[in-house]
């Protein structure tokens, strides 16, 4: 149901992703059924599924412009005030406007002049910037800090409109900071526990 946050946990290797892939359209399914909003997923038009989700993940690409225009990405029609209020949300904006250049300053290819965290931190006001009302989170704290990661957690449940939340991660113990409607356990392509979240 829309508006639930869902954790699947597993492994590495045990199949997040291939759902994520089923999702998005880059694969297709040949057996069962996966239904958004009642309609079987494949029926969607691929224009109607970019809108309707918004991913983060651990591999976090910035391109060789400037922190702005990185932002500005999720939504392009989006207005400097827009940008700025995504980083805000992102708990970034204070780290841009201390640098010299602020939102036009250039990352480099990649986001290379940028740290870890603080490429995540963009990214997540890029995707904060989309509005989409399904986000679907593939390990994006994967190369953070214990503390920034809470920190970004802490951000993406508590920010913005009602959304349905998907949240891949291989940390079962998210299970008890965060509030999940559901959780399941992937193991080998397989829901192997579907529970409450305690």
């Amino acid at each position: 149901p829309y508006g639930q946050h869902l954790l699947l946990s597993g492994e590495s290797g045990a199949g997040k992703s291939s759902l994520v892939n089923l999702l998005l359209r880059f694969a297709d399914y040949e057996q069962g059924a996966i239904r958004l909003g009642g309609h079987d997923l494949r029926a969607i038009p691929h224009e109607t599924l970019r809108r309707t989700f918004a991913v983060m993940s651990q591999n976090t690409y910035l391109f060789n412009t400037t922190i702005g225009e990185n932002i500005r990405i999720g939504r392009k029609t989006a207005v400097d005030a827009d940008v700025v209020a995504a980083a805000r949300q992102a708990q970034v904006h204070d780290f841009i406007a201390g640098l010299p250049r602020q939102y036009d300053t250039y990352v480099g290819e990649g986001g290379v002049r940028l740290s870890g965290g603080e490429r995540q931190r963009i990214a997540l006001a890029r995707m904060l910037l989309r509005q989409a009302p399904i986000w679907i989170l593939d390990e994006p704290t994967a190369n953070l800090d214990p503390a920034t990661a809470v920190a970004v957690l802490d951000t993406l449940f508590t920010t913005g409109a009602p959304k349905t939340i998907l949240l891949l991660s291989h940390r079962p113990e998210l299970a008890g900071r965060f509030a999940f409607d559901q959780i399941l356990t992937i193991r080998d392509g397989q829901a192997v526990a579907a529970f409450p979240s305690p």
